[in-house]
């Protein structure tokens, strides 16, 4: 599962094992000023989820319930590395900084999001 963690003024995402070599990606920063919005995908409303849903896979893998790497969404490019457990996944958006509008990861302790949340209002 992907380790979060904020650094200063940056969210760092590490991914190991098989699932940076799914998602072609070992690591990500992300300013916290890039970051619109924060959330548990399983609170979000079935229109979010549609919007954010993979519709086009760039590079990566989608294999079974897991889903690594780039695709193209609704909303535009999107980094995922999560399986499919709304209760563990969270869902960023990011401002146009990166070359994604939104991150979706599998976060293994919930109080990462309540921490981003407060960083954000900042």
């Amino acid at each position: 599962m992907p380790r979060l963690r904020v650094e200063g003024d940056r969210l760092v995402i590490e991914l190991g094992g098989l699932e940076s070599v799914l998602s072609l990606r070992r690591r990500l920063e992300i300013p916290l000023s890039c970051i619109e919005r924060a959330s548990h995908v399983w609170s979000l409303n079935e229109d979010e989820k549609k919007q954010i849903s993979p519709r086009l896979r760039i590079a990566g893998a989608y294999l079974g319930k897991a889903i690594y790497g780039h695709y193209l969404t609704k909303m535009g490019k999107a980094f995922f590395a999560a399986r499919k457990y709304p209760e563990k996944s969270i869902a960023l958006y990011l401002k146009g900084c990166l070359p994604y509008k939104i991150i979706v990861i599998d976060a293994e302790d919930p109080r990462i999001l309540t921490l981003l949340m407060e960083k954000i209002r900042r």
